[in-house]
């Protein structure tokens, strides 16, 4: 809830034309949503529940929420308003998306490593990450 509330706060305006509130919404409801999805993948991929994946929500946020300031505050850096929407969301993208892949593919592939281990709750937690960072990833694209 404070992630959210700071999220809205630091991208809310005080004129609706230059606000990104809803944008800070909509990021942080697919950060939800990765957590969600998530847990229910691995539910069902038939992977148990232990004590270690409630530190998940709290990984899953922190990417996601990494991820969400970079892609606005690359569509902050497209000032030209003249463009339209599309166009300037596109060189956004182009511009973070990079950054983005790389964050989440090196976490992915740490994660998918971290399925090796001997250790069962850490082998299941790394699982679970892996799937939810996976979610977050194509959800914020």
């Amino acid at each position: 809830m404070i992630i959210l509330i700071y999220a809205v706060y630091i991208f809310g305006r005080c004129t609706p034309v230059r606000s990104r509130a809803l944008l800070a919404l909509s990021g942080c409801m697919s950060v939800g949503l990765s957590i969600a999805f998530a847990y229910g993948f691995g539910a069902l991929l038939g992977l148990k529940l232990n004590p270690v994946i409630n530190v998940l929500p709290f990984v899953l946020i922190g990417i996601g929420v990494d991820d969400m300031f970079v892609l606005i505050a690359a569509l902050e850096a497209e000032k030209d308003l003249s463009v339209p929407t599309h166009e300037r969301m596109a060189k956004a993208m182009a511009k973070a998306g990079v950054s983005i892949t790389i964050t989440s593919l090196t976490d992915i592939l740490a994660f998918i490593l971290g399925t090796t281990s001997q250790l069962p709750a850490l082998s299941t937690f790394c699982s679970f990450a892996a799937i939810g960072i996976t979610a977050d990833f194509l959800l914020q694209i």
